[in-house]
């Protein structure tokens, strides 16, 4: 799951608990969830205990696809 934020996009405490909510209930079908943040700051992670993992992946670029794939695979295997 990949959550991205940038300048422009200013989250309110609503949208904080609804994304945390939402977040919750994703981690409860999959308690091996690992959230990719892609932001240009920090983010309150209410619902950090929820999940997996978290990657910050601060704007990669155009080969930030190729990288969050090899990250998320070596996650996996420590997680075996």
């Amino acid at each position: 799951m990949v959550l991205s934020r940038d300048g422009k996009v200013h989250f309110d405490e609503d949208s904080y608990k609804i994304l945390g909510d939402w977040l919750t209930e994703v981690a409860a079908a999959n308690p091996r969830t690992i959230v990719v943040l892609n932001t240009d700051g920090p983010v309150a992670m209410l619902w950090l205990d929820d999940v997996e993992a978290v990657i910050q992946a601060w704007y990669g670029g155009q080969g930030m696809g190729t990288a969050l794939a090899r990250e998320a695979i070596s996650a996996i295997r420590l997680m075996r």
